[in-house]
């Protein structure tokens, strides 16, 4: 899975940049996304036609500590990343509004750690996931002006997660792995995007 994952990305890379050699006229937009109740950051940049786009999905943590009766302490950390980055190829429909469509490589990582301190023993889960996907994307994109547009888009994926868990309780340490394929439309639906032109 490793091997075409990287296969991919080499491929989209080689794509993008001789695609970059045939056009000179360049973009660079950013913009806002909302994907259900999940935002997201999203920067494209190359040729006009066929921009490469990085899609900024998540970066999460967080932190807690609390203690029951009579002198039990639980801890938990958690901290992950979301990101994809693919092409879309363009279609013009009229001057303010296009068509466009592609594929993106979807990758997402993740590790809690959950501690719990008893009177007796003490145990420590410690969870690490990995997942990488593709999606294919159908949008239409509309120019507000030349410096703004707003476009929607849905996306078909296929995602393979991988995750490993590592039990220490009171020394004695175990290990699990669990690996999920999923595949459908992602359930967040329609993908809302406010883009900026910070072009000339």
């Amino acid at each position: 899975m490793k091997k075409i994952f990287y296969m991919v990305v080499a491929l989209l890379f080689i794509q993008h940049s001789s695609v970059a050699q045939e056009n000179n006229s360049g973009i660079r937009e950013l913009g806002v996304n909302l994907s259900g109740s999940t935002f997201g950051i999203s920067y494209k940049t190359g040729n006009k036609n066929t921009p490469f786009r990085l899609t900024l999905l998540s970066l999460v943590g967080s932190s807690s500590n609390y203690k029951s009766p009579p002198n039990n302490e639980h801890k938990n950390n958690s901290q992950g990343i979301g990101f994809n980055f693919g092409l879309e190829k363009r279609k013009l429909i009229s001057d303010d509004l296009n068509i466009y469509y592609g594929s993106d490589l979807l990758t997402s990582y993740q590790r809690n750690v959950n501690k719990d301190d008893y009177e007796s023993h003490s145990q420590t889960y410690t969870t690490l996931s990995f997942s990488p996907g593709l999606g294919l994307f159908l949008g239409f994109a509309y120019e507000i002006s030349s410096k703004i547009n707003i476009s929607a888009e849905i996306m078909p994926s296929i995602s393979y997660s991988f995750a490993k868990t590592s039990t220490n309780n009171d020394g004695a340490i175990s290990k699990t792995t669990s690996r999920v394929l999923n595949y459908g439309l992602r359930t967040n639906g329609v993908n809302l995007t406010l883009s900026f032109n910070l072009g000339k």
